[in-house]
């Protein structure tokens, strides 16, 4: 049998073990780049932020940048309110008194809610911490209380009202905003809370529009 010269050069062990080495590295480095980049696409995922058309209203001071819509379904109308105030009200006769979850959990006098309450005596208070908005036809006469004689029409009251700051036309109905006679509370912060809630209140008026 002939011997292999000593110059003769064979497969041997060394260069076996460095290609599985490589072949090690490649594959973890591979491995390694393929979950980096599902990790990132789950956090990205994980963190958006929730649309303004499902985010809670945030309690506090009324956010103006991010309205949401408030509908009062009985008189076909809609408008904006501000998402920081969570705005609630309930309908007798041409009047719908407003209140706002804030105003009611702030302070528990019946007057900071909108009832409707027993008068003790087999009548109905409502009161409107909110303040209320009162729908007119056209030739609908104002209450004393609101305009100078009990002639004035609701066109004429709207027509008097020049900046629009407490009437507003929708269809074939005058819409008026009526402030509460006082404050629920003699709290500072329910104070403030309320006066937000009434901001809120005459925002919807403003923005009014036929559903």
């Amino acid at each position: 049998m002939e011997k292999l010269d000593k110059n003769d050069k064979g497969f041997g062990a060394l260069p076996i073990l460095l290609v599985v080495l490589v072949v090690g590295i490649v594959g973890i480095t591979g491995w390694y780049a393929v979950a980096h980049k599902k990790n990132t696409q789950n956090n990205a995922v994980t963190t958006q932020s929730p649309t303004s058309e499902t985010a809670t209203p945030a309690q506090g001071a009324p956010d103006q940048a991010n309205p949401i819509s408030f509908e009062i379904k009985e008189w076909g109308v809609k408008a904006t309110q501000p998402s920081g105030v969570n705005l609630k009200y309930t309908i007798n006769g041409k009047t719908a008194y407003f209140t706002s979850d804030q105003l009611v959990a702030a302070d528990s006098n019946p007057q900071c809610g909108i009832g409707p309450f027993s008068d003790g005596a087999g009548g109905t208070l409502y009161y409107a911490g909110g303040g209320s908005i009162m729908r007119f036809a056209p030739t609908d006469k104002i209450p004393p209380s609101l305009a100078d004689n009990d002639t004035t029409t609701a066109e004429a009251y709207a027509a008097q009202d020049n900046n629009k700051s407490s009437t507003s036309h929708v269809g074939n109905y005058y819409y008026v905003y009526v402030k509460p006679q006082s404050f629920c509370s003699e709290n500072q912060n329910t104070v403030k809370i309320q006066q937000q809630t009434q901001d809120a209140v005459k925002g919807l008026l403003q923005s009014l529009q036929a559903i």
